[in-house]
């Protein structure tokens, strides 16, 4: 009887707890603390793997784009050289499109690596990305039609909305949420809590505004517009902002 009672139990199906009550949210300080430790231990992936696939793709359009360059200096029959560059236009077309895929696929790889395995390797987060590129793109362009269409009112709307839907993704990559019920659940998730999540979301956009004010002051300052110290500190700003990143998410 125990035997059987255990595989009974074992083949219910497991589905997600309804909220009954108000979801806690964490307090600055162990927000921030959880979200530095995950981003010392998954930099490296988080960072680099999409910056690497992202180039990856560029070689077919970068390629295309030097096969182009060298007709010029070739001397082609006005009509062999019409064909050519339609032959390149679209294989280009192509190459962008094979571009917007890749980043398409990799921007799951932040949620996948906490969702769902940290230890995980490249290969094995594309194949999983692959795997859930529909789904997630669905969410993602649900989420932003509807913030967008709330800006297009005002500005406030379309702020709320933003917090509101702000758990749209992670809904998905967390607990399987698709489309329009992943938007739900978020709306579930911030209920009672949307000054919280507004808040912390305001003090992670403003934390990396105020720093990119700051080197852009200080670039403004450096030299004028083409100066190598200008150029530098632009440079500076953009590893920044890539270092950063990661906070948006994480």
């Amino acid at each position: 009887m125990e035997q059987s009672d255990n595989q009974a139990t074992s083949a219910t199906p497991q589905t997600t707890p309804s909220i009954e009550q108000t979801p806690v949210v964490m307090s600055f300080e162990s927000l921030y603390t959880a979200s530095i430790d995950i981003y010392k231990k998954l930099f490296l992936k988080i960072v680099f793997y999409p910056i690497f696939a992202v180039l990856i793709s560029l070689l077919p359009l970068m390629l295309i784009l030097a096969i182009w360059g060298l007709t010029k200096f070739a001397s082609l029959p006005l009509g062999a050289s019409q064909a050519v560059n339609i032959l390149l236009g679209l294989l280009g077309l192509v190459a962008l499109l094979l571009v917007f895929f890749v980043m398409f696929l990799t921007a799951q790889i932040p949620y996948l690596l906490v969702a769902k395995n940290p230890d995980a390797k490249f290969k094995e987060l594309l194949l999983d990305a692959k795997k859930n590129l529909v789904p997630f793109t669905v969410v993602v362009v649900l989420q932003c039609l509807v913030v967008l269409g709330g800006f297009i009112l005002l500005i406030i709307p379309g702020f709320y909305l933003l917090v509101r839907f702000s758990f749209a993704a992670f809904a998905y990559m967390f607990e399987g949420y698709e489309g329009a019920s992943a938007l739900k659940r978020s709306s579930e998730l911030v209920k009672g809590n949307w000054w919280g999540v507004a808040l912390r979301l305001l003090s992670v956009y403003a934390f990396i505004f105020i720093v990119t004010l700051l080197i852009g002051t200080l670039a403004n300052v450096a030299g004028p517009k083409g100066s190598s110290a200008r150029e530098l500190i632009s440079g500076l700003s953009s590893i920044i902002n890539l270092l950063l990143s990661p906070f948006y998410l994480i």
